[in-house]
Parts: structure tokens; C-alpha cells; sequence
């Protein structure tokens, strides 16, 4: 893992890699997370104008839960930065005194305002959907785009680390991007993501932090 020794950044997709929305979204709806999925795609990919996630949330929990109140619902949708952490996140501490860490993520300024006060860090790089206008994987030329430009961070220095195939590692190892799979409980498993090849594979994210902080002495 040689190339590590110069990765300056490192870029997590949050939910789902960071923190556990299976977890959030069961105690509103229980384990309809197909549901949840498959409806929240198809609003992320409506074509009559962008939903920020905040309100796609809400939509969201009153189709799955037509019986809940307004208010119940709403707060579904604003509070889903609680969602609990994986308990390997504690590694980011570490990680954070070797590298920068960021976050490009499918969320508002509100649920990574409650993630970052959850973990106790704040993200040097943090690129919303909201901040776009849309979602990934098609948000992805525009993500490039900020990290090497405003950022000043080359594809050979940046690692992006999530749990998704379709998107994250497809789109961003098609830019160039360096990329490392994270498989997590009811998610996609290393068989269903070996043809992308990711440079580099982890169990956690504390062997993440380990093998930084050997390929950089």
C-alpha cells in the first residue's frame, strides 16, 4: 500500500460508512429498508427539480408511515445526523493527526452539523448534495472538481473510502480517484465490488488508520 504514503485527504460517504442509518431508520419504520432505498432513489433522481434531503427524508417517512403525524415525520427527517456511529468511528481521532478527513455525502448542512457533533470532529472537506444541487453518483465531476481546485488536493493524494459500489467506488475510481471499500453489516460485501478493483480493502476503520500510519513511517 505504497500509495498511502502520500494521501493528504482522506473522504467518507457518511451514512452507511460512518454512522448507521439502518439503525435510525429502523425505529421509525423497522427493517423496510428496501423500501426506504428504493423510494429515496427514485426522489433522487426526479427530474423536475432538486429535493433537498431534508424534505426527500420527510417524503420518505410519509410514504413508508402514512399513519405518522407531521411532526413525527419531520423530525425523522431533520434528525437523521443522530444516527448512531459505528463503533470503529472512534478511529477518526487518530486518523485526524495523520491526515485531513472530509465527508462527501447525500445529506444537508443539518445532518452533518449533528454527525460532526456526534463524533466530536469537524470534517475539513465536507461536500453536500445540498451545497450542489445533486446527488451522487452524478454529483461526482463536480466533487472532483472542488477537491483538486479549491482544495488543491491531487487524485494521487486523496483516498475515498465508503461502503457503496454504484455510488462511490464506480464513479470515483472512473475520475481517478483512489478508493478503499469498507463492508458493513447489511450492506454490499467485497464479492459484489472485487471487479472494481479498490486500492485498498479494510475491515474497520481502525486497520485503515494502521495502515496509514505504517506506509507513512
Amino acid at each position: 500500500m505504497t500509495f498511502l504514503r502520500n494521501v493528504k485527504l482522506i473522504t467518507f460517504d457518511v451514512f452507511g460508512t460512518v454512522v448507521d442509518w439502518r439503525a435510525y431508520v429502523r425505529c421509525f419504520i423497522g427493517d423496510r429498508f428496501k423500501g426506504f432505498e428504493e423510494r429515496s432513489i427514485a426522489l433522487q433522481q426526479k427530474r423536475d427539480g432538486f429535493l433537498r434531503y431534508e424534505d426527500l427524508l420527510f417524503a420518505v417517512a410519509r410514504d413508508l408511515q402514512p399513519g405518522a403525524s407531521t411532526h413525527k415525520c419531520r423530525d425523522f427527517a431533520q434528525n437523521f445526523g443522530s444516527a448512531p456511529a459505528f463503533a470503529d468511528a472512534a478511529a477518526l481521532y487518530e486518523l485526524a493527526k495523520i491526515c485531513q478527513l472530509g465527508c462527501i455525502s447525500n445529506s444537508d448542512y443539518i445532518h452533518q452539523y449533528d454527525v460532526q457533533r456526534q463524533l466530536g470532529l469537524l470534517w475539513d472537506v465536507c461536500i453536500l448534495s445540498q451545497t450542489l444541487g445533486v446527488y451522487k453518483p452524478h454529483n461526482w465531476p463536480l466533487v472532483l472538481e472542488i477537491v483538486t481546485g479549491k482544495y488543491r488536493i491531487s487524485c494521487e493524494e486523496w483516498l475515498h473510502v465508503t461502503a457503496y459500489r454504484d455510488y462511490d467506488l464506480l464513479p470515483a475510481k472512473q475520475l481517478g480517484v483512489r478508493v478503499g471499500f469498507l463492508p458493513r453489516p447489511e450492506s454490499e460485501r467485497f464479492e459484489e465490488v472485487a471487479d472494481l478493483k479498490p486500492d485498498i480493502v479494510v475491515s474497520d476503520l481502525w486497520q485503515l488508520h494502521e495502515a496509514l500510519r505504517v506506509a507513512k513511517g
